[in-house]
C-alpha cells in the first residue's frame, strides 16, 4: 500500500497540474518524472519510457517501452521524464487490482494463503501459454498474483 501512486501531473495547455490518481480520466495527458510511479494505466506518448516493473512482476530488469506501448500503474519511471495518455481510471488500473488481490489474500487464514491464491488463477489459460508467463523467482503466491494481475490487465485492454 505504501508504494501506491499518490500523484499525477496532468498537462493542461502548456502547464502541469498536480492531481490525485483518482482525478485522472481516460484521455488525460500525464507527465511522469524520474523516480515517480505511473499513476494509472496508459500508453506512452513520448519516444520511449524506461520502467522498473518489479513491484508488479518481480522482474528486476528495467523495461523499455516505445511510443504507443501500454504501461501499468504502480511501475516506476527508471529513466527520463515521459508523457503518457491515460487509458483507465485509478480503480481499473493494474495497481488497484494488485492491491485488491493482496487484500483478499491477506484476509484468508494464514495456512491457506497460497492455496487460495492459486485457486484464483485461471490455470487453463496460464497452461495454454506457459512461455508467455514466466514465474517470479520466488514462485508461490507472488507468481500467482503476478499472473492473475497481468492476465486481467491484458484482457481488459483488448
Amino acid at each position: 500500500m505504501e508504494r501506491s501512486p499518490r500523484l499525477a501531473r496532468r498537462r493542461v495547455g502548456d502547464r502541469l497540474v498536480e492531481v490525485t490518481p483518482a482525478d485522472v480520466v481516460p484521455g488525460d495527458l500525464l507527465m511522469v518524472g524520474p523516480g515517480e510511479a505511473v499513476p494509472v494505466d496508459g500508453r506512452v506518448e513520448s519516444a520511449e519510457a524506461v520502467l522498473d516493473e518489479s513491484a508488479l512482476t518481480g522482474e528486476s530488469a528495467r523495461v523499455e517501452h516505445a511510443r504507443g506501448a501500454m504501461v501499468s500503474s504502480g511501475t516506476v519511471n527508471a529513466g527520463a521524464a515521459f508523457t503518457m495518455r491515460a487509458t483507465a481510471v485509478e480503480a481499473d488500473s493494474a495497481w488497484a487490482r494488485l492491491v485488491l488481490l493482496a487484500r483478499r489474500a491477506g484476509a484468508e487464514r494464514p495456512g491457506g494463503l497460497a492455496g487460495r491464491a492459486i485457486e484464483r488463477v485461471d490455470l487453463e489459460r496460464v497452461a495454454a501459454q506457459p512461455s508467455q508467463q514466466p514465474l517470479a523467482p520466488d514462485g508461490g503466491i507472488a507468481a500467482c498474483v503476478r499472473i492473475a494481475t497481468l492476465r486481467e490487465y491484458r484482457d481488459s485492454h483488448r
